[in-house]
């Protein structure tokens, strides 16, 4: 049987989405069906007599031989395709919904209870009311700050996002305004990981019976989206100042003959640019040492800029590939179309709509060599179904109730092999949820998350453990230390495989294989496992050996291209945005392949693309190009959709950190909005009739914008926020991280989480992404040190004798120390960083902070061994390891 002719792996699960509109939540809501319903969820989305304003974006135009535009625009036919669309105004009455209700499996809803744009039936739209009676359902969340909380009825929007989860302030150049993305992060984020709850809940009802309430808050999500950023302030205090990645050498965007290449060099990438560049003085001692190059950046930028503007985009990116760096196109919507790495694994598709006229469109977000992707009909047109065509009888509800409080995926067993940001941030996902990880690390090629800034600016007894961005990314893992390039490594790698019911690995395509450990030599110790491949552009087409971050697909998958301003080149942000989607997308994959196996025994290979998880991204003016011919463009912190929606100077605060640098974020995104603008301004913007409708804000926004930003620029960020959340208006000051990691919000929701590190002491991290009211995650124990569960693994689980595991120690099989080289410095002491515009200062209570509050403990006693040490024992559980192969005889030789 064909993938395609094979029932799909969610076929039979029943899904409302009930919601509408364009701000993140409604949009993020329409994303999560959209990956339920592709992967074969029969999704029902209840839609008003007016239908959802998705519908009338980026309508279909000239460029496909349509005289006038149609009612249906790309955003909607891509946004809801494989779903039907029920027209009912849950407004009014709900009772008309409650067959559906009754034979639903899940129901995930974008529609406010509380706060200004709740509905009058907003009583019933409670999670608790939709499931009173229905204890199977399962009823999932999507919202900018969460049901509860002292933040909840506050307007959001991504603009506001953006500036309350630090990015805003962190993306940009200095001497201009904060700019956020171009592109729609916020929704695509937040709608991700309520995809990823809801099939957390379904697989846990499994084994349960029980549904539950699963809500995930958007300003979580962006949180999470950036990695360390708003963490590092809690391990060393210091306040990063904006700088942007424009011109910056080592991780920016650097203008060459025809376009911009976007440069990341690693630990010891500055060697092969002056290779790259055949540049002999850049391998002078003064540019080797990275602390010494600081002082000489400027000698440096001027000579990289001149030899780059000699060559076209594409001399520099192939060359630097070839020389293992990671460089990357920044790439346009249009480039995107016709990019032979995407189109050679067949990424867009031309799907012919409901009405007879056709759009090409981006297709799976990543390959399932098993479980089929498939795209079931077209985008539905307004009410195309009737309730009494679905069929939905009643689900029978479970006898008895469960337990709470287990997590959700206990025994799933992992395997990671990742580094970096996209496989274990994954991985931590699903370790947080229960699953049982173990990190497998080369001790002579560790993890590359580990570089600084180290905690508290000090190297400590093991430097190597004492990096921010490590601690993040890992924790309520296991760690076992194994040198793979040795057989005998190997064989253990296979043994713990046999055991467990995942594999992740984030490597370019041919390390797996070269160790012997790719998905065909794993299945045959497990036949039904499932293993995820997460590579930068994926296992097949012209690039696939290329090595890439998340700091190059940023720009090479679109989303660079469109972020900046109108009269400025463009601008990559401050995080590495497509590993936290990839980790996302991954966790989402892995549980669709579960749910698979557990009807049908396969297991199955997954081949996820990052570059191609990025260009998802930026789908909108992706869309927007391939629709109407036209590039989306730069347009600061503006807006083609809303007016005003831009952010204005404000007084400084007072505080050393912010006497400089302060700004104000306000968005409008629907008429009614404005005359709430109006009157908090009370008397700072005049009320003109042409302005009551968006069509006349645009066309005067400079007008609008000078006005706003002369009432702004005498009152503090803070205050003025206040005062215009307080009138129902999407306001924001623009967060530094040591704001944002006090968001009194965040803190309710247990999204940031202190944990106690052996190396590093009490920390801020990040917690689960969704709420589970009944099973809930948590983060377990922090990031272990570096093999610190290596006697565990080896002895307690693979069953090895002391005595063979001293003998891998003495072959350096195994470690307790990554082979990093100590460094003579930690960082540029912060006084020059403030010097050099590195930094804004240093948050004089960071400290206090991190231990103002209980922290997850440290795990409990070690279990001793036979040599006086101990086995860093974790509350873990393995399946069978099967029987144990002696490594051969000139192995065991020290």
């Amino acid at each position: 049987m064909s993938t395609t002719d094979r029932p799909r792996a969610l076929h039979g699960l029943r899904v409302l989405e009930i919601g509408e509109g364009l701000e993140p939540a409604a949009v993020g809501l329409g994303y999560a069906g959209k990956l339920l319903a592709e992967f074969g969820a029969e999704v029902v989305k209840l839609e008003l007599p007016e239908g959802d304003k998705i519908r009338h974006r980026i309508p279909l135009s000239n460029i496909l031989g349509v005289d006038e535009p149609t009612a249906d625009g790309a955003l909607h036919r891509w946004l809801h395709n494989s779903k039907r669309s029920v027209v009912l105004d849950w407004r009014r009455s709900l009772e008309p919904i409650q067959t559906l209700l009754d034979g639903a499996d899940i129901v995930i809803s974008a529609v406010p209870t509380t706060g200004p744009g709740a509905p009058p039936t907003a009583a019933g739209l409670q999670p608790a009311a939709i499931r009173a009676a229905r204890s199977h359902l399962i009823v999932g969340q999507i919202s900018d700050f969460g049901p509860d909380g002292p933040w909840a009825d506050r307007m959001g929007g991504e603009l506001v996002l953006y500036a309350l989860s630090g990015l805003l302030g962190s993306s940009g150049p200095f001497d201009r305004p904060p700019v956020a993305h171009g592109t729609g992060v916020a929704w695509y984020t937040a709608g991700t990981a309520l995809a990823v709850g809801m099939l957390v809940a379904h697989w846990e009802r499994s084994k349960s019976g029980e549904g539950q309430v699963v809500d995930v808050a958007g300003l979580d999500a962006m949180i999470g989206a950036q990695g360390s950023i708003p963490f590092a302030v809690s391990a060393t205090g210091q306040v990063a100042r904006r700088l942007g990645r424009a011109t910056k050498i080592e991780q920016g965007i650097l203008p060459c003959a025809d376009g911009h290449i976007a440069s990341v060099i690693g630990r010891d990438g500055w060697e092969r640019l002056g290779v790259l560049l055949e540049e002999p003085t850049l391998m002078e001692e003064r540019f080797l040492d990275r602390f010494s190059r600081a002082a000489h950046m400027s000698e440096a930028n001027e000579m990289v800029l001149q030899r780059l503007a000699e060559e076209s985009v594409a001399h520099w990116f192939h060359g630097a590939q070839t020389l293992r760096m990671p460089f990357a196109m920044v790439q346009s919507a249009a480039q995107l179309a016709e990019c032979p790495q995407l189109n050679d694994r067949g990424d867009f598709i031309t799907v012919e709509g409901t009405d007879g006229r056709h759009a090409r469109m981006p297709s799976r977000p990543f390959l399932m060599h098993g479980t089929p992707w498939r795209m079931s009909r077209p985008a539905p047109l307004l009410g195309d179904t009737a309730i009494e065509e679905l069929n939905w009888e009643a689900r029978v509800q479970p006898s008895e109730g469960t337990a709470e409080n287990a997590l959700p995926l206990a025994g799933i067993r992992v395997i990671e092999l990742g580094t970096a940001w996209a496989g274990p941030c994954a991985t931590k996902i699903l370790a947080d949820l229960g699953a049982d990880v173990i990190k497998i690390e080369s001790p002579t090629h560790p993890d590359n998350a580990r570089i600084p800034s180290y905690t508290d600016d000090e190297l400590g007894a093991r430097h190597f453990d004492r990096h921010v961005a490590y601690h993040i990314a890992n924790t309520s893992k296991a760690h076992v230390a194994l040198e793979l390039s040795q057989p005998h490594a190997q064989a253990l790698v296979k043994r713990l495989v046999a055991g467990a019911d995942v594999v992740l690995e984030n490597y370019t395509p041919h390390v797996m294989a070269q160790f012997g450990l790719d998905y065909t030599a794993l299945r045959r110790v497990r036949p039904d496992l499932i293993m995820l491949s997460s590579s930068g552009y994926g296992h097949s087409g012209p690039w696939a050996e290329y090595g890439a971050y998340g700091y190059s697909l940023e720009p090479c998958g679109g989303i660079a291209d469109v972020t900046g301003y109108p009269d400025g080149p463009p601008i990559a942000s401050a995080i590495p945005y497509p590993d936290l989607a990839s980790a996302l997308h991954g966790a989402f994959a892995i549980l669709v392949a579960l749910v698979h196996r557990r009807a049908s025994g396969e297991g199955q290979w997954i081949d996820l693309a990052q570059y191609e998880i990025a260009t998802r991204s930026a789908v909108i003016p992706l869309l927007h190009y391939m629709t109407t011919g036209e590039l989306w463009g730069r347009h600061g912190n503006r807006h083609p959709w809303y007016a005003p929606h831009n952010v204005y100077p404000s007084a400084p605060d007072g505080s050393d950190l912010g006497r400089e640098d302060s700004w104000l974020a306000i968005a409008l995104e629907n008429d009614d909005e404005w005359p709430r603008l109006v009157a908090a301004l009370a008397g700072a913007l005049e009320d003109r009739p042409e302005w009551a409708l968006f069509e006349g804000r645009k066309r005067d926004e400079e007008k609008i914008d000078a006005a706003i930003s002369a009432w702004s620029s005498g009152r503090t960020n803070v205050g003025a926020a206040e005062l215009l959340q307080a009138a129902g208006v999407r306001a924001a000051p623009v967060n530094r991280p040591d704001q944002t990691i006090r968001n009194p919000q965040l803190w309710h929701r247990e999204f940031l989480v202190r944990a106690e590190h052996a190396e590093s002491g009490s920390r801020i991290v990040p917690g689960v992404w969704q709420r589970f009211s009944r099973t809930p995650g948590r983060v377990r124990w922090a990031a272990t040190n570096f093999g610190a569960q290596n006697r565990f693994v080896l002895e307690s689980i693979l069953g090895l004798p002391a005595e063979e595991v001293d003998a891998m120690y003495a072959r350096d099989e195994t470690a307790d120390e990554a082979a990093m080289a100590r460094p003579a410095v930690t960082s540029i002491p912060i006084e020059q960083m403030v010097e050099l515009g590195i930094a804004r200062g240093q948050d004089r209570e960071y400290l206090t902070w991190n231990a103002a509050g209980p922290a997850v403990p440290l795990p409990g006693d070690d279990l001793p061994t036979s040599n006086g040490g101990t086995t860093g024992a974790l509350p873990l559980t393995w399946g069978s390891v099967g029987v144990a192969e002696p490594p051969q005889t000139e192995e065991l030789m020290p």
